[in-house]
């Protein structure tokens, strides 16, 4: 096989197509693989913009993108590093699409790595990071982010100065028979397998509903609804 090309010298060579093209398929006969998972092109594509900054990345900013120490270690205190690393809400913003952990019930959590190892929900990205991990182990870090502050839903002005957004998370659209998320979402009595929205990324949020449209996203018993 031949020597693989040192990126930062390579990539500028490369268009965005050509780039996607190697991350989404790999390359045949040179050991590159293909992403871990076929139906998550967006993972494919934040591999692709992640490429164009590479180049101008130095050993220290890459680390701080990491985010921690990488090791083979699979124990849960590492596997918690590893976590954080793109999980911590200090690291995220309203562009993230990574979803913040804290305060989501411990079930959802347990439902959701579960759904990751058993292909139930496609994630490349995250079929990578949990790969090793005992069912304990998720256990352990499920229950971590459970006990995590969250934040919390915020008022909304009601009225004709109401956004669509707040109208379709408080009122839903009848019309277009969508339901209000808050009929599910973010409610006291809520069933833990359901997600908490309130806090999240508008960016993560807006993907997510991509995924589920193009019936991609999958997840835990109730992600048919």
């Amino acid at each position: 096989l031949p020597a693989p090309p040192d990126l930062k010298d390579k990539i500028a060579t490369w268009t965005d197509a050509e780039l996607f093209q190697i991350v989404q398929h790999g390359i045949r006969f040179t050991g590159m693989p293909a992403w871990p998972v076929a139906d998550r092109e967006d993972e494919a594509w934040t591999m692709v913009a992640f490429l164009r900054r590479y180049s101008d990345l130095d050993a220290n900013r890459y680390r701080a993108l990491a985010g921690y120490a990488a090791t083979q270690s699979t124990t849960a205190d590492t596997a918690l590093e590893a976590c954080n690393g793109c999980h911590m809400p200090e690291r995220l913003s309203a562009q993230s699409l990574i979803p913040d952990l804290a305060g989501q019930s411990a079930l959802y959590l347990e439902q959701a790595l579960a759904a990751y190892v058993d292909g139930t929900r496609p994630s490349g990205t995250m079929a990578m990071a949990i790969q090793g991990l005992s069912e304990g182990q998720r256990q352990t870090l499920a229950g971590h982010f459970a006990r995590q502050p969250s934040a919390s839903l915020q008022s909304t002005a009601q009225g004709i100065l109401m956004r669509r957004g707040e109208l379709l998370a408080l009122k839903g659209d009848p019309g277009q028979r969508i339901p209000a998320c808050l009929s599910c979402h973010d409610k006291a009595d809520a069933n833990p397998a359901y997600p908490r929205l309130s806090g999240q990324a508008e960016a993560y949020l807006a993907n997510q509903l991509r995924l589920f449209v193009g019936k991609k996203r999958g997840g835990g018993p109730f992600r048919a609804l």
